[in-house]
């Protein structure tokens, strides 16, 4: 017997008030009169269909039920669900979980000062990063995000909506050339008709965060032509606020600042910059001054240390290059007259996925301190960081102790980099508890792991509460407590 599909229809929703009307669409609430949905609130979304006659220049149908089937398949606590979606005489339509608070244009706009506040900047940056990070997986481009396509719930969370645009790429290094969206918040490379994938959609981000610091769109200008300018220039005005904020912006939207400076033996001024461009599409005679700026700079970070963690036996340091940052292991030599030089030294670098592995061979009958060579020798590893098991067969006792201390410190270096935020939070195991407990975790384990073999020996332990590991080159790691989401008075996450 053949299965019954029941089919939607207009006939299933008690249509109210017009709540929202465009050129391509008209916004309705409605009540569901039947089904699990029965005497809820929900958005109806009506798509007029265009008389034969008529030079329609909007969508077309087929692209409405084109972008419907994939906003369909979508699902994440960020993205507003599509319930369902059918076609009627009139047109089609989309029937859409309803968001009491409206949106965010229209929170902004019911403000006197058109902003929010700092913390408040922060939750509505969590929840579209956590989109975008969703839509990624899913190889989605949206191509339209903007104040009035994010909607605020009942308790003030954020969700993304508007997906009338949105495409699916075929891979996840596909790109696309077709220029769309809002002219406020269009990507430098779609104007210029350069391809483009998903940090076009982390562009749009930025001037949502934008317009929600200054109470106007972002790139505001008179003309077009003079936002177009400003957009591709990244030219935009920040009012007062803290320099956390204003590094999460010009990260955001890739601000690239260009100086007069001659010669660096010549006295100039840089306190204004000649020239300000977005690093996606540098001009010609600045792009590769750039791309070699930037490899001096991730040489050097690589060189940098973020965390150093001083085990009984080894000293164990995380790179402040990545995320994912590199990692060495350093273990010193065991005779007290060379305590400061090495032995073995180990360094993964995990964005490559190898790991070199430096030995010291001292000179018989040397007495200088730097007397010997260094021997190297570098081991593709997996995706997952595995040595292959040829390489882990053939490691001698002071490798495999290295080994060790690498694999326990890679722990805390993934909890430390969840706490400074330098990865994103879908990395985090919910069930794991949060960075700053993994980090805590991760130490105690380590500083365990060091004094197992020492407990016989030693009449006392260290006490749990010293704390060995160290940031920044030297100073103590202090890891800042979380910071509040916002007042309880309006919360938006």
């Amino acid at each position: 017997m053949a299965s019954l599909q029941v089919i939607d229809g207009l006939h299933n929703y008690e249509l109210k008030e017009c709540s929202a009307s465009e050129a391509t669409s008209s916004v309705f609430r409605a009540i569901c009169k039947r089904g699990r949905m029965r005497n809820r609130l929900v958005v109806v979304k009506k798509f007029p269909i265009p008389c034969k006659h008529q030079n329609d220049t909007s969508h077309g149908v087929q692209d409405v039920v084109s972008a419907a089937s994939l906003h369909s398949t979508l699902c994440h606590p960020t993205i507003v669900t599509l319930l369902s979606s059918f076609s009627a005489p009139t047109g089609f339509y989309q029937v859409l979980e309803f968001c009491e608070n409206g949106s965010l244009s229209d929170f902004l706009h019911a403000r006197d000062s058109h902003t929010l506040t700092d913390e408040e900047l922060r939750g509505v940056a969590r929840t579209l990063v956590d989109a975008l990070v969703y839509l990624k997986k899913e190889h989605v481009l949206h191509r339209d995000i903007k104040p009035s396509n994010v909607f605020l719930t009942g308790d003030f969370r954020l969700k993304l909506s508007g997906f009338g645009l949105a495409i699916r790429l075929p891979r996840s290094d596909s790109t696309e050339t077709a220029l769309c969206g809002s002219p406020n918040y269009v990507s430098p490379e779609m104007l210029l008709g350069l391809p483009y994938r998903f940090p076009t959609d982390l562009w749009s981000v930025g001037g949502v965060l934008l317009t929600c610091l200054a109470g106007q769109p972002a790139f505001h200008a008179p003309t077009s032509g003079e936002v177009f300018e400003n957009i591709c220039c990244a030219r935009y005005m920040l009012p007062d606020v803290s320099y956390e904020v204003q590094d999460l912006i010009a990260g955001m939207l890739q601000k690239v600042e260009i100086y007069d400076a001659p010669h660096l033996s010549t006295p100039c001024c840089l306190a204004e910059p000649v020239a300000t461009y977005v690093s996606r599409v540098l001009p010609t005679k600045y792009a590769k001054q750039y791309e070699d700026a930037m490899q001096i700079v991730d040489r050097l970070n690589a060189r940098i240390p973020k965390l150093i963690h001083f085990a009984d036996d080894a000293k164990c340091i995380l790179m402040s290059n990545g995320p994912p940052g590199d990692v060495e292991i350093h273990v010193p030599v065991e005779d007290a007259q060379f305590d400061e030089g090495e032995a073995i030294r180990l360094r993964l670098q995990r964005s490559r996925h190898t790991l070199e592995i430096s030995r010291h061979l001292r000179k018989t009958g040397c007495t200088r301190r730097d007397g010997g060579e260094w021997t190297k020798k570098v081991i593709p590893l997996s995706h997952a960081l595995e040595l292959p098991e040829n390489e882990d067969r053939s490691l001698d006792g002071l490798e495999r102790l290295a080994m060790t201390r690498l694999r326990d410190f890679m722990r805390v270096c993934d909890a430390a980099e969840a706490v400074l935020g330098a990865r994103g939070p879908h990395t985090v195991d919910k069930h794991d508890g949060t960075g700053r407990e993994r980090l805590e975790r991760a130490l105690r384990h380590m500083e365990g792991t060091s004094n197992d073999k020492d407990l016989g020996e030693r009449s006392g332990a260290r006490p749990p509460s010293e704390d060995r590991s160290r940031a920044s080159g030297g100073s103590f790691m202090v890891v800042p407590p979380r910071p509040r989401k916002f007042s309880s008075a309006v919360t938006l996450r």
